[in-house]
């Protein structure tokens, strides 16, 4: 267990170094307009659904193809949402009721860390028994990545967090070694 941490711990330092250069040519965000808001593999009605979005749930855009906007979610990986259900905000600070904040509490944080942590073991264990990697590396690195977007949003849901906020709360975890 303390060597997947590692692992994850590795991986979110690339993307934390990396998420700052995403920022500097785009940095725009959605806000979802409604609930059960279908996030999806690709651009079209026809791909795969990842997770689903709460009404408000904020989410960085890094770009736009036809009615989609692109978004990133958790794994680091680009996800899509219908224009007609999201709406583009620049600065998601200068919006009223919305609450773009951690938790003030760093025992909280430091819980939802932990349950984003178990969520994404659990991810990985779902993949690897409905697609071994034994039979295809490739599908079940897919399938796991989309099930751990699935269950992050999940528990950000649950501890009524903002999506966008998951890098912030992945820089305090390696800073308290958490």
């Amino acid at each position: 267990m303390r060597s997947q941490l590692n692992v994850v711990l590795s991986i979110v330092v690339i993307l934390v170094v990396l998420c700052p250069l995403a920022e500097c040519w785009c940095g725009d965000y959605v806000m979802m307009r409604g609930d059960k808001i279908n996030i999806r593999t690709g651009p079209g009605l026809d791909r795969a659904i990842v997770a689903q979005a709460a009404k408000g749930d904020m989410f960085e855009m890094v770009g736009e193809t036809d009615d989609w906007y692109e978004i990133v979610l958790f794994t680091g990986d680009n996800r899509y949402v219908h224009k007609f259900w999201a709406l583009e905000v620049g600065d998601p600070d200068s919006l009223p009721g919305i609450k773009m904040d951690l938790p003030e509490s760093a025992g909280i944080r430091r819980s939802l860390f932990l349950d984003i942590y178990f969520a994404e073991t659990r991810a990985q264990d779902q993949a690897d028994e409905i697609i071994p990697p034994s039979a295809d590396r490739e599908r079940n690195r897919h399938f796991r990545r989309m099930l751990e977007d699935e269950a992050i949003l999940a528990v950000m849901d649950i501890y009524q967090v903002q999506p966008v906020l998951y890098w912030e709360l992945m820089e305090e975890a390696i800073a308290r070694n958490w």
